[in-house]
């Protein structure tokens, strides 16, 4: 609204929310395409993650392919540490559970999760053969002073 020319600074106001509301909203689109990137792939075989993670205002998924390419890496995993998470689901979302029964704790090697995997073929395998050696590297990286989050290259 404006009386005299002037807009009102409700009418501002409304706009600059309006505008964050949009980037939050794209914000969790984009990590919603990460987060359930396994279910996303289940309904769509054959598409790579990429295709639908560059229709999002955060292409995550496009990303980190990219980096994978420039950098000639074999794999990239995005590992979080879940010991210390309440209500941590690999599947992405979990219902929330009853008063009676226990969430699932998460501890040794399966306090390490891997969010993302790209190339996501062959990723059971890598879990099977060279997790303890990833979990380790982390682990080390940690005594060593690396902040949480830090990078470690294989």
């Amino acid at each position: 609204t404006s009386i005299a020319g002037h807009t009102s600074s409700v009418a501002v106001h409304h706009a600059e929310l309006h505008r964050w509301l949009c980037a939050l909203e794209e914000a969790l689109v984009s990590n919603a395409v990460l987060v359930f990137h396994r279910l996303i792939q289940a309904r769509e075989p054959g598409k790579e993650m990429s295709q639908f993670s560059q229709r999002t205002a955060v292409p995550f998924c496009h990303a980190i392919e990219t980096f994978a390419q420039k950098n000639q890496a074999h794999r990239v995993v995005l590992v979080m540490d879940v010991s210390n998470t309440d209500g941590f689901c690999a599947a992405g979302y979990q219902l929330p559970t009853r008063g009676d029964e226990d969430t699932p704790s998460y501890s040794g090697l399966s306090s390490f999760q891997d969010i993302y995997c790209h190339p996501a073929e062959g990723s059971k395998d890598m879990r099977a053969k060279h997790w303890p050696t990833v979990v380790s590297l982390i682990s080390d990286g940690r005594r060593r002073g690396l902040a949480p989050g830090g990078r470690c290259e294989l």
